[in-house]
């Protein structure tokens, strides 16, 4: 029961994320020719972007891989949300918790200077400078977290 209401928050809050972007995609595609973008046409997408290559070889490609960093991140997000439900009855708390754990992951990163942890500059392709070694390694601890979080909390709720 706890894992299937984990997996379902997630996915819930992966595919409410995700939907606008795909819809956007589809209308923008269903408008707009399928060209190949040229190097000096989008300067915001340089060599220090995470996969530059595959963004002018493939960009549809490259265009799934984000939406999948971002549906995971979303996930994990919703997870961070269903935690705080644990623990907490109030409804504002559990609304507040996941802009909170996103402004500590800005602050951090910008205090220590690794911009790599830093959520706006790994969800938005432009901003680029994202390795996938700090993507990997904030997803992973983001699902630690929620797992034995959400986990705990509902085995001592159990308990009580």
């Amino acid at each position: 029961y706890l894992l299937g209401k984990y997996i379902a928050t997630f996915l819930s809050a992966g595919v409410a994320v995700i939907f606008p972007y795909i819809l956007s995609l589809l209308l923008t595609t269903a408008t707009f020719p399928s060209l190949l973008p040229q190097n000096a046409n989008y300067p915001a997408i340089n060599n220090q972007s995470l996969w530059y290559e595959l963004f002018f070889r493939h960009p549809f490609a490259y265009l799934i891989f984000y939406f999948g960093i971002i549906f995971v991140y979303s996930g994990f997000i919703g997870g961070i949300a269903l935690c705080a439900a644990t623990f907490t009855r109030y409804r504002f708390v559990v609304f507040v918790v996941p802009m909170i754990v996103y402004i500590f992951f800005y602050s951090f990163g910008s205090l220590l200077g690794k911009i790599d942890m830093i959520p706006v500059y790994f969800l938005n392709p432009s901003f680029g400078k994202t390795s996938v070694i700090a993507l990997v390694l904030q997803c992973a601890g983001m699902f630690a977290f929620t797992c034995f979080s959400y986990f705990y909390g509902e085995i001592v709720s159990d308990r009580v």
